[in-house]
């Protein structure tokens, strides 16, 4: 899956995908430095440990390979501020 960050919003290749493993890729189009984590979401609350992809510089494409069960998530920047920004997404893993 591959995922385009920008100030403030971040726009996934896909919103479903299905259970396993998952190689993502950021490509920050921004001129900040963004990450991507990704947590499951149950009650309208993210809950469990965050996976992620490291700190991505402008301009630049990182990877990581994340294992993700059937479920809701929540993508989102935990660069200060970002998140409250808008720079989140939900996707649904089948």
């Amino acid at each position: 899956m591959l995922v385009y960050a920008q100030e403030w919003s971040l726009w996934p290749s896909r919103t479903s995908l299905p259970s396993g493993r998952v190689v993502v890729q950021l490509w920050n189009r921004g001129q900040d430095a963004h990450d991507l984590h990704v947590r499951r979401v149950a009650r309208g609350r993210m809950v469990g440990r965050a996976q992620a992809a490291p700190v991505t510089l402008s301009g630049a494409v990182t990877q990581a390979s994340w294992a993700l069960r059937s479920g809701l998530y929540e993508l989102y920047c935990s660069m200060p501020g970002h998140l409250a920004r808008g720079m989140h997404v939900l996707v649904r893993v089948r």
